[in-house]
């Protein structure tokens, strides 16, 4: 990566860190829908029923990828939560329809921005 590309990945996990940038993103009518259809060439759909159903179609064509429910630097232990049982969900469904898939995470999504320990509440989850 050069220190160009280096600098801008930096610069834009900064934005994603920072709660005020991101809510005015957010709601900025300009510039939400330009970076949304630039995003949604990563994303295989809204919901985790819209991911896995492109995925199996991704599938069917002979790509190999990985799923994520995005998110990162959650701040509040209920919204980890929230986001370990959709890890979960999204687990035991892809083991059901995309045995092999690869689901990848940050940790502060599922609460180590919040408290060092509260990952840790995930941990019963192993896949087979």
């Amino acid at each position: 990566m050069s220190n160009e590309e280096m600098l801008a990945a930096s610069a834009l996990k900064s934005i994603a860190r920072n709660v005020q940038i991101k809510e005015y993103i957010q709601n900025s009518t300009e510039l939400y829908p330009l970076l949304l259809r630039a995003a949604k060439r990563f994303v295989t759909g809204e919901t985790r029923r819209d991911g896995i159903a492109k995925a199996l179609d991704l599938t069917k064509k002979g790509y190999f990828f990985s799923l994520e429910y995005i998110g990162e630097n959650t701040r509040i232990a209920e919204e980890c939560m929230r986001a370990k049982n959709e890890f979960l969900e999204l687990m035991k469904e892809t083991d059901t329809h995309l045995a092999g898939t690869t689901i990848s995470l940050d940790l502060s999504h599922i609460g180590m921005s919040v408290d060092s320990g509260i990952q840790l509440l995930s941990a019963p989850c192993r896949r087979r």
